[in-house]
């Protein structure tokens, strides 16, 4: 029942994406940029755990080109670990991360914030991925202290979102129309 109705929010949130124009993504992804960059916890960081965005996700180019060299660590898909980068942008191959072999592995217990792409979330911090699981192993680490902030477009910002015992939930949700589960 529970993966039947997360496939149906899947398909539902594919189809809103494409609706969106790309004046309202370029928007909407300045405006979480802007509002990552003004965070104490942010310009604070060692460590930040990022994401690459797919075509359907925030952009954060323009705030991740400010980020001081080597805070930055993007998902390893392959072994499951986040992999700090000294330049960005990082190499890429059908929108995924190709991490260099010489790439260091940070641990979970390294990062400061870790942000979380989803197809949709809810004011409680539930999120819905696309469902491989890689987050939520994340998410679930034992060593894991960092805030946790889900970025979506406010258009994924859902009543209640579907879950499991395996889904991990976010400390906080942050579209392009602000906090919609606060810091």
């Amino acid at each position: 029942m529970i993966s039947e109705q997360k496939q149906r929010v899947r398909k539902e949130m594919r189809r809103t994406l494409r609706g969106m124009t790309a004046d309202q993504r370029h928007s909407e992804s300045r405006q979480i940029c802007e509002t990552l960059a003004a965070l104490p916890e942010w310009n604070a960081a060692q460590t930040i755990a990022v994401f690459y965005p797919l075509a359907s996700e925030p952009d954060l180019s323009d705030l991740l080109f400010r980020c001081r060299r080597g805070s930055l660590a993007f998902p390893d898909a392959e072994t499951g670990h986040f992999r700090r980068v000294h330049e960005y942008p990082v190499r890429l191959t059908a929108e995924l991360f190709i991490p260099d072999p010489n790439d260091e592995v940070v641990e979970a217990s390294s990062h400061d914030i870790v942000l979380v792409p989803g197809l949709a979330f809810d004011c409680s911090g539930r999120r819905l991925g696309r469902g491989g699981g890689f987050y939520d192993r994340i998410l679930a680490h034992s060593a894991l202290r960092a805030r946790t902030i889900g970025i979506c477009f406010a258009c994924q910002v859902i009543e209640e979102v579907p879950t499991d015992e395996t889904d991990i939930a976010v400390g906080s949700v942050l579209t392009g129309e602000g906090w919609k589960l606060p810091l």
